[in-house]
């Protein structure tokens, strides 16, 4: 006589029957065929169950009766590889983020690049002088007034 259960898992229903002497692992090696979720993820819920079972439990000391709807809980491989990576990436920013926020502003000083442009300005026609005239040079640092 073979005992004939229903599984559900996300929504989709698998009708499968096993003899009384078939033990979890024979099960969860099915529900692996059909749904690819490997036995090992594979969570069942149904009435009767007791926290003592193991793959090596038969389906008739489990307590699955004939006609018996069980509900399937579990994770693909391709499922978790996809979310480790968005963790992974997650964590990448905020650790950027935090050794950004720990050096704190920098503040340049360039008085060759300076020298430079004030050299420039003198060969510049006189309407380009004017806006040039925004440069002011205090010590080492340069401050342009007209930038942010």
């Amino acid at each position: 006589m073979s005992i004939d259960i229903h599984v559900l898992h996300r929504g989709i229903g698998y009708d499968i029957s096993l003899l009384p002497d078939d033990t979890l692992a024979i099960l969860g090696t099915r529900l692996e065929t059909l749904t690819a979720i490997p036995a090992a993820r594979q969570k069942l819920l149904y009435k009767g169950k007791k926290a003592s079972h193991t793959p090596a439990t038969t389906i008739k000391d489990t307590g699955l009766t004939h006609g018996l709807k069980v509900t399937m809980l579990g994770s693909m491989d391709q499922e978790l590889s996809s979310m480790l990576k968005m963790e992974n990436e997650q964590r990448r920013k905020e650790q950027i983020m935090q050794d950004r926020a720990s050096k704190g502003t920098i503040k340049m000083r360039s008085p060759f690049y300076c020298q430079e442009i004030f050299m420039f300005a003198g060969k510049l026609p006189a309407s380009s002088q004017l806006s040039l005239g925004a440069l002011s040079r205090h010590g080492d640092e340069t401050q342009f007034i007209y930038l942010p």
